[in-house]
């Protein structure tokens, strides 16, 4: 956010000074409020959620806020900028600016204001974050660039301080650490409920070294959550701990490549997010006007129902796994147009 976020709120507060109210506020005496990530500390489960709230406490005459919020994004992730809801704090004139989420770099930034000639004081609630846990692990939950503005004219910056927390993510209880290698868990896109076993090909990239070593055709079984896991564990007397990037390619997915995974033998590597994007009806890890040609040439077609003038091959164009080439399919397959695999 920094000083771009700060020059949003304090533009507004300007605004607001200068058309609301004649009268010039006194300075803000230099009161430090407490910005506080609420609960302190947090626990989830893998493919779960928690709610945590962004709260302030001894704030004077505050008319806007911002800031952001650092997480490990190994371990949580924000999912939409519809996981970010305003408090009630600022009461029922307040609105949220542009939430903006880097679920790479681990950052979710939000802020807020009120159209009015005197500001809120107090305690309260500025913001609330859904968090999804994606990993099992712990992650800090930072507070960065705190910009707590006041309604005064023109409008001060009230100074602050910050008190983060934590979030503990646990592993899904429906799968259990294999004795030796490692399950993998997965989120290949289409398969959002139980279609059944289907097969992956897998492969380990060893870094620095470049040492390879492939799993071609690993069954998956459905977990939970969206989530698929290898059904059997990955063994290989060469799957030593240490960091690899790991390639996944799916039924009817791009092969996506996971940078920087460290595994340990006997647990269960969480590679869900990003999912893998289906649409490569042609298998050849680009989704473009073959795969296009192949799924119109199927559309309407069902087990044992061939449409007039449809090839009704088998069932390939069928992304989501539901015995029918049709609208759901032709929607995964546009909205991956032109994505190319690693």
């Amino acid at each position: 956010m920094g000083k771009f976020k700060k020059k949003i709120i304090f533009s507004t507060l300007l605004v607001v000074g200068f058309f609301l109210s004649a009268v010039y506020k006194p300075l803000l005496a230099q009161t430090p409020a407490t910005v506080s990530v609420s609960p302190t500390n947090n626990k989830a489960t893998v493919g779960g959620t928690k709610t945590i709230n962004i709260t302030v406490s001894n704030a004077v005459n505050i008319a806007g806020f911002g800031g952001t919020l650092k997480y490990d994004p190994a371990v949580v992730k924000v999912n939409a900028v519809t996981d970010v809801t305003l408090g009630s704090f600022l009461g029922a004139g307040g609105s949220l600016l542009p939430v903006t989420i880097d679920n790479t770099a681990g950052t979710v930034i939000f802020g807020g204001y009120i159209l009015a000639n005197t500001g809120v004081s107090g305690s309260g609630t500025l913001v609330s974050i859904t968090l999804t846990a994606v990993g099992a692990g712990t992650s800090t939950l930072t507070l960065q660039d705190v910009s707590l503005g006041t309604a005064d004219i023109p409008p001060q910056e009230q100074p602050s301080t910050t008190s983060g927390g934590t979030i503990t993510v646990g592993a899904n209880p429906s799968a259990t650490p294999p004795a030796t290698g490692v399950l993998l868990r997965m989120s290949p896109e289409g398969m959002f409920k139980n279609v059944g076993d289907q097969s992956v090909d897998i492969e380990f990239q060893k870094t620095p070294s470049g040492q390879t070593l492939s799993f071609p055709n690993r069954r998956i079984t459905y977990e939970s959550n969206k989530n698929y896991i290898t059904s059997e564990p990955l063994v290989n007397s060469s799957l030593t701990n240490g960091d690899y990037n790991i390639l996944i390619n799916g039924p009817k997915h791009l092969t996506k490549k996971f940078f920087s995974i460290q595994v340990t033998n006997g647990q269960i590597i969480d590679v869900s997010t990003p999912a893998l994007l289906t649409g490569d009806i042609e298998d050849d890890n680009i989704i473009n006007a073959l795969d296009f040609n192949t799924l119109i040439n199927n559309f309407g077609c069902k087990p044992n129902v061939t449409p007039v003038g449809k090839s009704c091959s088998p069932l390939s164009a069928d992304l989501d796994f539901n015995a029918t080439v049709d609208i759901f399919d032709y929607s995964y397959l546009v909205k991956n147009y032109n994505e190319v695999g690693d």
